[in-house]
């Protein structure tokens, strides 16, 4: 039943394509009954010749026999050739072997009366002949030869479809990125000119390679798109063409009932077309199809119509081919007699197609010297116009030395401005290096003052004579901690001060997490300790980041000394992780601390110098934040802040994680 129904839709469609090219062809008729121009006429009976050649080949052959007898009573030499080429596609839509021997005749005339594109696209006739007869070499070299003649005459249309034709030969030698090279070159030219015929065909083709290579959701994608363009043009042929593909592509996949159907359609509109070709391919696809699944009797009897195909249309490759799916469905269902007749068929034509590929150096040596013969006949063409190419050149010097002039022009211009941009960014520079020295005299003069006469004042009173040995230990305890709070602001100071005129050169390398925060907390434990805070190492385990090592320290170790800075005795400080992703880690030092307000959290990271004592009157200079800051925006990254007076601070930034 579902068959029945799959044949009524292709006949209704079939029906609606055939009105619509009626109407074409009749348009063709009028102009051929009321022109009174004997080339019109005669031209105009060629396209109605071409115009069945989609559905009723005996038509075509029909009329341009006709139109070859009347080009010939008015010496019409050019529609001579062109009814030669019409009534050689009609031969070999019939498998009439007299197809290439028309053409041949059609190129000499063409050559005679330098009709290049008709030339070219009679090469392209006689390349397509080789090629359904397996011999790609001199298909190839036909192709070539209409793909100079094409360019030469700067036919668009005419290039992108033979860069087509060109990458069907390379995808049936498997050089399949060479094939899509070639196709998509020629479907941009096809797109870029609305040819959609060519896209369709050009879709098709692509999608081939991809079946090829097995990449079958890109092969059907491509073939999707070309029957798509297909069905509105109403090309049917086009669409069978399409259908099995798509079926081919299923068979592949094991999808057996979608691809029998996609073959049964596409055999139906091929033999409602009497396309010889098109119905031998879609007998050996379901030949194929239903030998995959033991369906041996089925398989045969579609075999044996296409074998007799391939013996009337003289395809070697299509005859092997069909010869092997026989013997392997004969032996199979155990009719030994029959496997053995196509076994040796089979193994006859593999070995002359075998010789055949034997041959094709030889036929490569002489594709090169054809070309080379083709390149010189482009070159005497141009000779001919030798004396315009002279005035071409005059023109063009005379265009250059213009253009080169202005270049030198805008050059000197752009000079000019660029040296004045030049003076104007050193004197913008030599101004900030004037601020930042100031900067630093600020702080030198300033808060390396208070320390050093700290200490001064320290070193005056160590006498023996005023103070005892419980004064002295305590003197000591002060000058030590003088001492550290002098030395990390002089490291912050120079790191700083590095960082700003940009002398720094960044070094990334794997780094474990847990490790480099536990150096830290060793460094810093003595200061810790002097005032009773504990700090906690709570990273988690086996974390690697990619980071400036330097750079990660002089981070904690700032984020946890401005902590330990900001906690009261007896509190704590904890630095810990957070596993954001595969890629991603957060770091989070934390205090239970005095705390910050909104206006003091505003003014942790910028430059104006702001001193904040710490719980036992520690003092700063505010630059070690500010370092933190430049140092975590190095590493592509960037710091938070969340703090509640009284309540504590956590300091959290961001940074990559490796294996």
């Amino acid at each position: 039943m579902l068959k029945k129904y799959l044949l009524l839709i292709v006949c209704l469609f079939l029906c609606s394509v055939a009105l619509a090219q009626s109407k074409a062809i009749d348009s063709l008729y009028v102009v051929y009954y009321t022109t009174k121009q004997d080339t019109t006429k005669n031209l105009a009976l060629i396209e109605i010749a071409y115009s069945y050649y989609n559905t009723y080949p005996d038509s075509t052959i029909f009329h341009a026999q006709k139109a070859l007898e009347q080009a010939k009573k008015i010496n019409f030499q050019r529609g001579i050739a062109l009814a030669m080429n019409r009534l050689a596609i009609g031969y070999q839509l019939k498998g009439n072997p007299q197809s290439l021997e028309m053409l041949e005749k059609a190129l000499v005339i063409q050559k005679q009366i330098k009709d290049f594109k008709g030339g070219a696209s009679t090469l392209n006739s006689i390349a397509n002949i080789y090629r359904l007869r397996g011999n790609y070499v001199l298909a190839m070299q036909h192709y070539q030869k209409a793909l100079l003649s094409y360019e030469y005459i700067k036919d668009k249309q005419g290039i992108a479809s033979t860069l087509n034709n060109i990458g069907i030969i390379y995808n049936l030698q498997e050089n399949y990125d060479k094939a899509l090279v070639t196709y998509k070159e020629s479907l941009k030219i096809k797109e870029d000119i609305n040819d959609k015929q060519g896209m369709s065909v050009t879709l098709n083709n692509i999608g081939n390679v991809y079946s090829n290579q097995n990449q079958y959701v890109l092969a059907l994608q491509f073939f999707e798109k070309s029957l798509a363009i297909q069905k509105e043009r109403k090309d049917y042929r086009g669409i069978a063409t399409c259908l099995n593909n798509i079926g081919e592509v299923y068979t592949k996949q094991e999808y057996y009932e979608e691809a029998m159907l996609k073959f049964q359609e596409a055999l139906a509109i091929r033999q409602k077309v009497a396309d010889k070709q098109g119905i031998m391919y879609s007998l050996i696809s379901l030949a194929k199809v239903y030998q995959k699944q033991k369906l041996y009797d089925k398989s045969i009897a579609f075999a044996q119509q296409a074998f007799a195909l391939t013996q009337e249309l003289k395809m070697p490759k299509e005859q092997a081919e069909v010869s092997k799916v026989l013997y392997e469905s004969y032996k199979a269902s155990y009719q030994l007699d029959q496997a053995l007749r196509y076994l040796e068929e089979y193994k006859f034509l593999n070995d002359s197609l075998f010789n055949i590929e034997k041959t094709k150096e030889i036929a490569n040596i002489e594709a090169q010297t054809a070309l080379d013969k083709k390149q010189k006949e482009i070159a005497l063409l141009e000779k001919e116009n030798y004396f315009q190419h002279i005035l071409n050149y005059v023109i063009g010097i005379g265009l250059i030395i213009l253009a080169f002039f202005a270049y030198f022009t805008y050059i000197s211009k752009q000079k000019e401005k660029k040296a004045k941009e030049q003076v104007i960014a050193q004197a913008k520079e030599l101004q900030n290096l004037n601020i930042l020295k100031n900067r630093l005299l600020s702080i030198i003069s300033h808060d390396l003052r208070s320390p050093m006469s700290a200490l001064k004042g320290l070193i005056d009173i160590l006498d023996p004579k005023i103070i005892n040995q419980a004064e002295l230990e305590s003197i000591k305890q002060e000058l030590l901690r003088q001492f550290e709070n002098t030395d990390d602001t002089l490291q912050n100071i120079l790191l700083w001060t590095q960082n700003q005129m940009k002398g720094e050169v960044q070094s990334l390398e794997k780094c474990n997490l847990k490790e480099l925060v536990q150096e830290n907390i060793d460094f810093l434990y003595n200061i810790a300790k002097t005032k009773q805070i504990s700090l906690a190492n709570e990273v988690q385990e086996n974390i690697n980041i990619f980071i400036d090592r330097n750079h990660l320290r002089i981070i904690l170790r700032n984020l946890i000394a401005n902590a330990i800075k900001f906690t009261k005795a007896s509190g704590e400080v904890a630095i810990s992780s957070e596993i954001l992703d595969s890629k991603k880690v957060k770091v989070i030092v934390q205090d239970n601390g005095i705390g910050m307000t909104k206006e003091q959290q505003e003014k942790l990271f910028t430059d104006s110098r702001h001193v904040s004592l710490g719980t036992s009157g520690e003092k700063g200079i505010g630059l070690g934040l500010i370092l933190v800051k430049e140092l975590i925006e190095k590493n592509h990254s960037f710091i938070e802040v969340t703090s509640e007076l009284g309540q504590g601070s956590t300091f959290s930034f961001i940074l990559s994680r490796v294996d």
